[in-house]
């Protein structure tokens, strides 16, 4: 483990950068950053389909879709929360990697190594596969060849986006309502509530895993510092 802060700037930055991508999801410069976020919701998804008795059956990218994971079969009722739900875990995840551990490098080759293996196991030829594979490749050249400090915050940057996926999920419903379906809205018509209700508990439980690790580490950082303050006196 490294001594690691979660510093104001830090803060800012991630509130900052998530809110940009936020605002220009749609622009074709930000479909890599889509794919991963994708990634993290398909994730979860599909891997309830397959637990529940379904099929993952294709993989596919592009500019207007991003990155989706088509399944089929498995139970409703599971996978219409799967996908918030596993963007969330592998979103806490990744940022508290990022934040705690030393492995900010290899965890961004191997987002790389699984990007690239999934599509070509998945993907039909064509430009998903390109897409997919080009920015595997490019992930995993990140992580080999940048210094840590960017592959730190590459790495909170995606967790960010798994932990609030909701958010953008939910922008399709807001700027294209006839041709997007949030999960928010699924949820509202399969249980009960109204998609903006869903939306609300989805990014508030989001807040709380992110502040979540803000405490955890900023109470590893302070017990750090006032165990280093003792061995100082001590040396002196």
């Amino acid at each position: 483990m490294r001594r690691s802060g979660f510093t104001l700037i830090h803060f800012l930055l991630l509130i900052l950068l998530t809110g940009a991508i936020w605002l220009f999801w749609e622009f074709p410069a930000l479909l890599p950053i889509r794919i991963i976020a994708d990634l993290l919701y398909d994730s979860g998804r599909a891997l309830s389909v397959v637990i529940s008795g379904g099929r993952i059956d294709s993989v596919s990218a592009g500019l207007e879709s991003g990155f989706t994971i088509a399944v089929s079969g498995g139970a409703e009722g599971l996978t219409v929360i799967a996908g918030y739900a596993g963007a969330m875990v592998l979103g806490f995840l990744l940022l508290l990697t990022s934040t705690v551990f030393r492995f900010d490098k290899l965890v961004t080759m191997l987002l790389g190594v699984g990007l690239v293996i999934l599509s070509l196991v998945f993907a039909s030829v064509g430009l998903t596969m390109v897409y997919a594979v080009i920015f595997g490749i490019a992930l995993f050249l990140i992580g080999f060849l940048l210094p840590g400090i960017l592959n730190d915050l590459v790495l909170k940057l995606f967790g960010m986006l798994g932990i609030f996926y909701v958010l953008f999920d939910i922008r399709g419903d807001l700027i294209n309502p006839s041709g997007h379906i949030s999960d928010a809205t699924r949820m509202a018509g399969y249980l009960f509530g109204t998609p903006v209700l869903w939306t609300l508990l989805w990014a508030a439980a989001g807040l709380i895993v992110f502040l979540l690790i803000v405490r955890l580490v900023s109470g590893k950082s302070s017990r750090s510092e006032r165990r280093g303050g003792r061995y100082s006196r001590r040396d002196y």
